[in-house]
């Protein structure tokens, strides 16, 4: 899957109705939260087969900051 895949199914996932891209800040997002980021855990393990630790996603700032943790895993 590539990156941009990746955040199209996270936008869907946690249906954000903003526009947003790498720079955008979580903290501004009115969907981000707690259940939020655990469905963006699965979405690693389900479509890179990462098992990212919680703490990772809490140390994230960014959307940008979440996809980074995909790695190498993108196509």
């Amino acid at each position: 899957m590539k990156k941009d895949e990746f955040l199209q199914t996270m936008i869907d996932a946690i249906e954000i109705e903003e526009e947003i891209n790498e720079n955008t800040e979580l903290e501004n997002l009115e969907e981000w939260g707690s259940l939020a980021a655990v469905t963006t855990l699965a979405l690693f393990n389900k479509f890179l087969g990462l098992k990212i630790p919680a703490s990772e996603i809490k140390k994230a700032k960014t959307i940008g900051d979440i996809l980074q943790l995909g790695g190498e895993k993108y196509d």
